[in-house]
């Protein structure tokens, strides 16, 4: 089984994610919008009132003021740090407008006109609906209580009190009614705008996993592809990728599944042939699009993952001798496109290899072939090239290795091939990569190394040593 574990996003992508009965949060900058249109709208209305209107015990000049000192703290508010604390600033608004509602009536003394029976209750419908509009649920209601006791002390403190009671009575529970409403449909349009926002990100994030996965070239790639497309997507945590066992009775289930217990999203991974593996993801309570998505990402990723197994099935074959399970002629080609100055290569060829196929049988050949395949490679490091170059002929590349190196390389696997006490010996011709050189240079100095040591008489290493030929002078 593998298993990949990428950085946990915490930011969900599909789905609703759990409420608690409150709205979502405004946007910084509508909040602040708003509270620039309320305070402003407020003062300039003031004004307008001051110069166009007869009004009869009132400080008109002191009305006209506050009402210019409100427009200026409009623009002062629409500097304050909404982007950060935006609640705060939104109740910061709400206590100053209550409290300069009431503060300045006692300089201008608005209240003893008869219009401000129908002027202030409209300021505390703006200010209520306000309230719903920035914060949470409850708080519209909160704020319609304060306001109901303020608006009842303007106008019984203006000289209205029959029609105090009676206004506040209609008035406040009509406003706190209002913003309620409105924070719940600002909050729910909110969750919807959010939650389309969300479904569009979790298709596109499909399309592009979908696409990165057709380019994917290591397994190591496509399973971070597959983990790191469904984390954009589901916005899960501890998202890991199973493939599945050989044994068909231990492959996950063919459908979705959603485990409340674990709060875990299963999904298949589902090819022609049958699954190959699952996603697993902690995600919160998934909607039924959620399950919709899943499917679709279990039917593009798991056609995909097939597709790429199927490639690579089709290149190993290409590459890999079937015998000795390691590179063919082909695939030491392509080892050796990589040769990097201080490569060591070598040619190992088996001794006599034709009469132990004319004297034991092609069976046991084959055998030899296999076993001496086998020793190549558990004596070679990881990072070395092991290669069935043709018939009986082997390439080793030891990468960035000295000359003394690369000899003592060609005695340890001639010292150990011979312990096995095998029915047949090799001989081995090295050649140290220059990066001027092209490979099958290099290649062709490892042969004819090979052709010296079996000249030389056979189970021996030799090295090819470049001719240099002294320059002779003659003297006249």
């Amino acid at each position: 089984m593998s298993v990949l574990e990428p950085a946990r996003d915490p930011t969900p992508i599909a789905g609703v994610p759990r409420g608690n009965g409150v709205a979502e949060d405004p946007a910084p900058h509508l909040a602040r919008l708003c509270a620039l249109v309320l305070m402003f709208g407020a003062g300039l209305l003031t004004v307008v009132n001051s110069e166009f209107s007869q009004l009869r015990s009132v400080n008109v000049d002191a009305l006209r003021t506050t009402g210019l000192v409100t427009m200026l703290a409009a623009l002062v508010v629409w500097k304050l740090p909404w982007a950060t604390r935006s609640r705060q600033m939104s109740i910061a608004v709400l206590v100053a407008s209550i409290v300069a509602l009431v503060g300045t009536d006692r300089w201008h003394h608005y209240s003893q006109n008869d219009a401000a029976i129908a002027v202030y209750p409209i300021f505390f419908v703006l200010i209520i609906a306000y309230a719903g509009l920035t914060q949470r649920r409850g708080t519209a209601a909160a704020v319609a209580c304060l306001s109901g006791v303020a608006l009842a002390w303007l106008l019984r403190d203006g000289g209205h009190s029959a029609a105090a009671w009676q206004c506040v009575a209609v008035t406040v529970p009509a406003a706190a009614i209002l913003g309620e409403v409105v924070c719940w449909a600002y909050g729910h349009a909110l969750r919807l705008a959010r939650l389309d926002e969300q479904r569009r990100v979790a298709l596109e994030a499909l399309v592009t996993g979908s696409s990165r996965l057709q380019h994917a070239l290591t397994a190591e790639e496509t399973e971070a592809i597959i983990v790191g497309t469904a984390n954009q997507m589901f916005g899960g945590r501890e998202t890991r990728l199973e493939l599945a066992p050989a044994t068909a009775e231990d492959a996950p289930s063919q459908d979705v599944g959603y485990d409340p217990a674990t709060c875990e999203l299963r999904i298949p991974l589902c090819g022609q042939a049958g699954i190959l593996g699952a996603v697993t993801t902690v995600v919160e309570i998934p909607d039924s699009f959620l399950f919709e998505v899943a499917r679709l990402y279990s039917h593009h990723v798991g056609t995909r993952l097939e597709q790429l197994r199927v490639i690579n099935a089709l290149t190993d074959a290409a590459t890999r001798d079937a015998l000795t399970g390691i590179d063919n002629r082909r695939g030491a080609q392509a080892q050796l496109a990589f040769l990097e100055g201080g490569d060591a290569v070598f040619i190992l060829d088996l001794d006599h290899f034709k009469a132990i196929n004319d004297s034991l049988g092609h069976q046991t050949g084959d055998q030899v072939l296999a076993d001496f395949g086998d020793y190549l490679r558990s004596a070679t490091r990881p990072a070395d090239a092991v290669a069935r170059y043709g018939g009986e002929e082997f390439l080793v590349i030891c990468r960035q290795v000295t000359p003394d190196i690369a000899a003592a390389i060609a005695s340890r696997l001639l010292d150990g091939w011979r312990s096995r006490r095998p029915v047949v010996t090799f001989s081995v011709g090295y050649a140290m990569h220059e990066s001027e050189s092209p490979p099958e240079v290099t290649v062709e100095h490892a042969d004819m190394a090979l052709y010296e040591a079996k000249r030389e008489g056979r189970d021996q290493a030799r090295a090819y040593v470049p001719w240099h030929p002294t320059a002779t002078s003659s003297h006249s």
